[in-house]
């Protein structure tokens, strides 16, 4: 991708959260030494972790899709709306997703697939769609919440209009175990400095498949604030595994990508 050919992002507002989904070929993580990785270097055009507030936090993940594609159409409301439930979509995604605070908690966390709540409580809302931001707000996946697969605090401001790079791997590492490895590095590539680093090993196997991933993020400030963008340049994913999928590797040769964005403003 060149600049500017895959750029989004947020409007000016105090508190939001945006994400971009998408399938990739199927990948089975069948043995120890299996790994799929996420590598996506970005411009912070502006308001990546550089926000006025200090609860914003860069996500990513990496999930089994089942093959169901993420749902079209979804916007503000669509995802904030306490009385309505999209069946479908990224609802039955299962994976593991990665967060890292401006200033906070960041941490590692399970997304589950997403019941159907429909008991009034306000639960019942498109946050079944949400891949990225558990329990964070109004539109954020809840039924269930992700679990904590290990936290750290983390305090990091990025640079507007500088470039940086997050590699995301999901390893076998034992039988019955993954580590799960979120970095990001300032630059082009992982030869730059290691701004943040986190890394938990797990017993919790939620899928040995995986063939869909989020990216997105959280803006935290003041209603004055200027919008958020980040401008994606390159996108990778690649994987070793011992199981083959000959017509998958087909697809990936042809790095076939379909992605879907959604944004929504906080309520608590």
């Amino acid at each position: 991708m060149s600049t500017g050919n895959f750029s989004f992002g947020l409007p000016s507002t105090s508190s939001a959260f945006v994400e971009a989904q998408a399938l990739f070929p199927s990948v089975t993580l069948g043995s120890v030494g299996d790994y799929v990785n996420l590598n996506f270097v970005f411009t912070d055009t502006s308001g990546i972790l550089g926000g006025s507030g200090t609860s914003a936090t860069l996500n990513v993940g990496l999930y089994d899709s089942g093959g169901v594609a993420p749902l079209t159409g979804l916007d503000q409301s669509g995802l904030s709306s306490a009385t309505t439930y999209n069946t479908g979509g990224a609802q039955l995604w299962q994976g593991y997703m990665g967060r890292v605070f401006q200033s906070g908690t960041a941490g590692i966390y399970t997304r589950n697939q997403q019941n159907a709540v429909t008991d009034g409580t306000g639960n019942d809302n498109n946050g079944n769609q949400d891949l990225l931001f558990t329990g964070a707000g109004t539109g954020t996946y809840k039924n269930p919440t992700g679990t904590s697969l290990g936290t750290a605090a983390s305090a990091l401001a990025l640079t507007g209009g500088n470039q940086y790079t997050v590699n995301y791997r999901i390893t076998s590492s034992a039988a019955g175990q993954y580590t799960i490895a979120y970095d990001l590095y300032d630059g082009v590539g992982t030869g730059g400095t290691d701004l943040w680093s986190q890394s938990v090993t797990t017993s919790t196997i939620l899928t040995s498949t995986f063939s869909g991933m989020a990216i997105g993020w959280r803006y935290s400030g003041v209603s004055s604030d200027p919008a958020s963008t980040m401008d994606v340049n390159s996108l990778t994913i690649d994987a070793v595994s011992s199981v083959p999928e000959p017509a998958s590797m087909a697809i990936f040769g042809f790095g076939v990508l379909g992605m879907v964005l959604g944004y929504r403003r906080v309520r608590r």
